[in-house]
This record gives C-alpha cells, structure tokens and sequence, in this order.
C-alpha cells in the first residue's frame, strides 16, 4: 500500500475513497436475481472492500444491491439502517406543503463509480467538468452537485506484476461459486394448528432435506443476534438438536406426531432464548481456545473430535425475517464442501439463497431439490394436524 500511495494520483483516489459515505458501481450486464448476486458478492472489482458499503445499480435491469463489509457491519445493524430509511422517505408531493428546494449542501459528492485498473489520468480538478449530453450541450450543473468522477489507481508494472498472481487465483476460486434461490411452499401462519416459530420451520425444513440428501446429518450454523449487549454482534445456535433429528427422521418414516413437531420448535425456541440471554456456548468455547492458545495451555477436549464435529458448519445459515427490508442476500460457505444458506419467509412460501463451490459442495442440485421436497412433507404433514 505505501508503494501503491507514492503516486501522487493513487493518493488523491485513496483520500476520496476514504472520504466518502459509500461508493457505487453501474452493472451494464443483464442478469437474474441469482447470477447478480453471485456476481457482486464475489467477483474480482465489484465492490470496494475497504468500505463499510457498495452499492451497484443496474443500467439495464432493475437490479440494486449493497455488497457489505461483514467484518464491519452485521445482519441485524444492517436490518434496522434500512429500516430507518424507509421510514426517513418524504411525504408524497401532494401531502407535503409547498416550499423551496432543499439544496443539498456544498462540497463532495457522496458517492462515486469505481474503478480497479484503468488509468485515466488525475481525478478530475474541476466539478463542472463532465461528459456532454446526448445532444452534444454541456451538462446543466451546479456548484452544489458536483460532476461523478471514476475513481482509478495508476499502477506501476512492479505493482502490476506483484498483483496479478493472487488476483488470478482469486478469480479462479470465485469462478467456482454458485448462487442458486430456491421457493418452496409453507402453511400460512393463520392456518397453523398451533404457534410456530417460522425460524424454526424452515431450519427443520433444512434438516430433513439434509437426511433426504445425504442420510445422515451434519452440524448446522445459525445466527442470532446480540447486541442487547454492549460490544455484542451474535451468538451460535445449533439448530441441529436431537429433538429435530427425531422428528425428522418420523417425519420421513411417516410416523411423525404433533407432540414430536412441537418437541422440536420447542428445543429451538430454547436455543433462541439461551443465545440471546448469554448462554450460548460457541462463542464462549472459542474465547476459552483462544485464551488457552494465548497461554501456551494445551487441553485434549480442544482436540474432541466431537467438538471439531459440532464447530464445521456445513450449512452457515442466517435470515433477516421477511422481505420487507432486505429482500435476499448472499454469501460464502464456511467450508469447501457445504452451503451458505439464507432464507426469507414469505405468506405463503419460504425462499432459500445457496452459495456453495461448484466443484467441491456435495450433491447440490439434489440438496437444492430435496429443500423442495422436505418443505412439500413439512407442510402436507402441518396441513393435517390437528390444533391444541
């Protein structure tokens, strides 16, 4: 980085970069839901890093999306900046008083399109600066909404040369990710029999199309939010319980009761409680290793193969509830051979978003299948059963 911020230019787009609320990209391609997001989450040059959001806008599409910085900000920190957006919107013209126009206030622009290598000389010195209109005139512009100026790097061939090796290794594993969105069908919540959580739903949808997969299954990441706590993010839920396992495995016997469905939401239910309380046990065991390495303290229950078992995450999964803020997002699997799993629930569906390796994650299209399947017994079988 400081032979890259030598360059006077590069040190100019560095200080804007780092000035600025966000940044965004214009996508020219056209593409679905599933291949847009694949693209920005992971492709080389779509999103800035080194900021908290990116956001790309689709000039052919009504694509939009915010790529961001985990390390930084979480699901639920995410979840309620939108919220105050939406609620921040302006009344409807015809509701609001007639006034003067706000002017925005002078100074930069607050955000800017990105670019990783091209070298178009400096950034632009003058804000009236900018490309002519279709018609050939000047653009129409004030002093107050500065031109949108393409950040560029001007990279020297050392730098160039130091560069290309890790990009193109980069390249080749982000060409192997895969983002897939999967509908399957849920009983509205007014024709549940009885209360039930829709988290817990649609993690045990996962487990039985774990057990139709693959016949066995693995241990499963689930997210729940803590910042009830000071310095708080989130705590592990293991939605894998016995009590889940058991009815997954009457459900496909086709011996499942409603006591043994209720067994099941209910052991979830008390994890969901236990993680926002403080008495998850992830994090703890984690800090506990880490102190341990820390002290030089070697301990065999670190090497339980047990442990090592419960800690893969095969599916690392997380939902941000409904639509109505967030309508999907993805991310990495935490292994080579699993799945990075969000889901929505919708009235009368739930919605899956897979990231998985193309060549490594095992069986991803019956995987994908079978969250159909599971789903199809899950709500057939919740259909027929009677109310408390």
């Amino acid at each position: 980085m400081e032979r890259l911020l030598a360059d006077p230019h590069n040190a100019a787009t560095y200080r804007r970069l780092a000035d600025l609320l966000f940044v965004a990209g214009l996508a020219e391609e056209t593409a679905d839901d599933a291949e847009h997001l694949r693209a920005f989450a992971f492709d080389a040059g779509r999103a800035w890093a080194r900021k908290p959001l990116s956001y790309e806008i689709g000039l052919a599409d009504e694509w939009a999306c915010v790529h961001v910085e985990h390390s930084i900000i979480d699901g639920a920190t995410l979840l309620e900046a939108v919220r105050r957006m939406q609620e921040a919107d302006p009344e409807a013209p015809s509701e609001r008083p007639a006034e003067p126009a706000a002017q925005p206030p002078a100074g930069p622009s607050a955000a800017a399109v990105t670019a990783a290598d091209v070298d178009a000389g400096p950034p632009a010195p003058d804000a009236s600066d900018g490309a002519r209109q279709e018609d050939g005139s000047d653009p129409v512009r004030s002093e107050e909404s500065p031109a949108p100026a393409e950040l560029t790097w001007r990279l020297a061939p050392e730098v160039l040369t130091a560069l290309r090796g890790p990009l193109e290794d980069y390249r080749r594993r982000a060409a192997r990710l895969r983002v897939a969105l999967v509908r399957v069908p849920r009983v509205p919540e007014e024709r549940l029999p009885f209360p039930m959580s829709a988290d817990g739903l649609q993690q045990l949808i996962m487990t039985v199309a774990q057990l139709l997969t693959y016949g066995r299954v693995r241990s499963v990441y689930e997210s729940v939010d803590t910042r009830a706590f000071q310095a708080g993010r989130t705590e592990c839920l293991r939605p894998v319980t016995p009590e889940a396992i058991a009815f997954a495995r009457s459900l496909l016997a086709g011996r499942a009761e409603r006591d043994g469905l209720a067994e099941a939401l209910a052991a979830h239910r008390d994890w969901v409680k236990a993680c926002k309380t403080g008495r998850g046990v992830d994090r703890h065991l984690t800090g506990l290793e880490e102190a341990a390495r820390r002290l030089d303290i070697e301990d065999a229950f670190f090497a339980d193969e047990s442990l090592a078992r419960l800690r893969a995450d095969f599916l690392s999964t997380t939902s941000l509830g409904t639509a109505d803020r967030i309508v999907r997002y993805a991310f990495a699997p935490s292994l080579p051979h699993g799945f990075g799993v969000s889901y929505t629930r919708y009235p009368e569906s739930f919605e899956y978003c897979l990231a998985y390796d193309a060549e490594e994650a095992e069986r991803p299209r019956l995987f994908r299948s079978n969250l159909a399947e599971a789903a199809g017994l899950l709500a057939r079988f919740i259909a027929a059963v009677a109310p408390y």
